[in-house]
């Protein structure tokens, strides 16, 4: 886990002058280092050596600036806070001294004016402010006799009191599976309290679509939302929380983009593959026909087309038991037959009969 170390962590200097803070960090892997405004997570430019520069500096210069050093295991931050002095000039108080001064500020999205009194007593202060409020401000001296004009308006932009500092969310690591998303988050700055949840809120940008809220624990390291319209955009707000309050809300838009289209097999996809299944088992039964009991149509197109006869055994020569048939005369294989010659033998010579699958014999 990477360490921060700031040698410095305050500094007070006059307008005009330059800053130079120097920020180190160990850990393994080697961390990077980056300098960013608190107030308002602006990224400074720093030099090689994680030096924090700011030249000829303004009182608009003044707050806190943070070093935040990251690696893969971790990310540590340590606070520096910048002080411009700026000397007080002396009041024409028109003779009579002055009593109090007349505080006015509103927001910049407000018309009217918010006042109040205070004692002539260094510093002025404003009360009751917003954190993370950009307020315009004017200020007028009163002695016991009149008030004097305001003084031209000055930009001013409230910080926490200890609550958590924005989370930071990692929309360029951001995953889309589907009509899900997945957004890494990180925490600068807890405050002086843990953080307890994270609050998350979005909706799509429909009209008159409601905000849907969800709390995360805060140890979490990415924003899950599921179940989110395709071919939609959605805006979502996100707060830090701990005991000292919430922070100001970390802003990000997503689009969902319309789901990549299958082709769908269809009724007539589903009817062909049938039929082509049954005509297989068709014709693997007519083929088994054919081969163990000579039927079926494949029998009947080879005897057509190729003019084969297939043999077919005659049941009676099955069932002879190898008896013999001779015009009409049944005979026991290996019997001989009784022939006589007309009249005795011709010519004195004695007659030969020959029998298939029989021996030869000579009459005597």
């Amino acid at each position: 886990h990477p360490v921060v170390n700031l040698p410095q962590k305050a500094l007070s200097i006059l307008p005009g002058q330059n800053v130079s803070v120097f920020c180190n960090a160990t850990g393994h892997p080697v961390p990077t280092i980056q300098w960013v405004r608190t107030d308002s997570q602006q990224k400074m430019k720093s030099e090689e050596d994680s030096t924090l520069v700011l030249e000829n500096v303004m009182p608009s210069d003044g707050g806190f600036y943070s070093c935040i050093a990251s690696n893969v295991v971790g990310t540590a931050t340590e606070d520096f806070q910048l002080i411009i002095l700026i000397h007080r000039t002396s009041l024409e108080d028109g003779g009579s001294s002055i009593t109090h001064y007349i505080l006015q500020w509103k927001k910049l999205s407000e018309d009217s004016w918010s006042q109040s009194a205070v004692e002539n007593k260094y510093p002025l202060m404003i009360k009751g402010l917003e954190p993370y409020t950009e307020y315009l401000v004017r200020v007028a001296a009163k002695n016991s006799h009149f008030q004097g004009n305001f003084s031209k308006e000055y930009s001013v932009f409230t910080q926490s009191q200890w609550e958590p500092d924005s989370p930071v969310l990692s929309l360029s690591e951001k995953k889309l599976e589907k009509n899900s998303v997945s957004i890494p988050i990180k925490q600068l700055k807890a405050g002086l309290s843990p953080i307890l949840h994270y609050v998350v809120r979005y909706k799509g940008n429909k009209e008159n679509e409601e905000w849907t809220e969800d709390r995360i624990p805060g140890n979490s390291s990415r924003i899950h939302l599921k179940g989110l319209q395709y071919n939609a955009d959605y805006q979502m707000e996100v707060y830090a929380v701990n005991h000292n309050g919430t922070s100001s809300p970390a802003k990000v838009n997503f689009t969902v983009p319309q789901p990549v289209s299958q082709p769908a097999l269809g009724k007539g996809g589903v009817v062909g593959i049938v039929m082509f299944i049954f005509l297989m088992l068709m014709m693997s039964v007519d083929a088994f026909c054919c081969y163990t009991n000579h039927c079926g149509l494949l029998n009947f197109v080879a005897r057509k087309l190729f003019r084969h006869k297939v043999p077919v055994m005659d049941e009676e020569a099955n069932n002879s038991n190898g008896d013999m048939k001779l015009s009409g005369l049944t005979l026991p294989r290996g019997s001989i037959p009784k022939l006589q010659a007309p009249n005795g033998a011709a010519n004195g010579v004695h007659t030969e009969v020959t029998c298939d699958k029989a021996p030869l014999t000579k009459f005597e």
